[in-house]
């Protein structure tokens, strides 16, 4: 869903995931005794890196560009950005809250980096 609306022109997104710990469904009412650092610790962070690992948003090709270098570097830098996995990192905003930046910058270049604010206790 995150490509498709990407591919749509929407680069902007909410994405909401329910953080349950491993073995848990969404039914059960869920108690984190170490509250926000907890949620982000055992699930916010794993599933947020995770989503960045999977997306690839890929930039739509130059179609301006009448320079054939251009054309061939954007070309491989999609190549690399559909072989080759993402850097993702994790930087904490408030360790008392579990909000944090993630972000996974692309093989291909900076053009088709992600990034995702993590806010478990909203």
């Amino acid at each position: 869903a995150v490509e498709r609306a990407f591919k749509d022109g929407i680069t902007r997104q909410t994405v909401r995931l329910a953080l349950v710990r491993e073995g848990k469904s969404t039914m059960e009412d869920e108690e984190w005794p170490g509250g926000a650092r907890e949620m982000y610790r055992e699930a916010g962070r794993p599933l947020t890196e995770e989503l960045l690992r999977m997306v690839r948003a890929q930039p739509p090709m130059k179609e301006l560009s009448t320079d054939e270098a251009d054309q061939k570097e954007t070309e491989n830098e999609r190549q690399l950005n559909k072989m080759l996995p993402p850097d993702v990192k994790a930087e904490d905003i408030w360790d008392f809250d579990g909000s944090a930046l993630i972000t996974a910058k692309a093989a291909g270049g900076p053009s088709a980096d992600v990034c995702a604010m993590v806010f478990p206790n909203t």
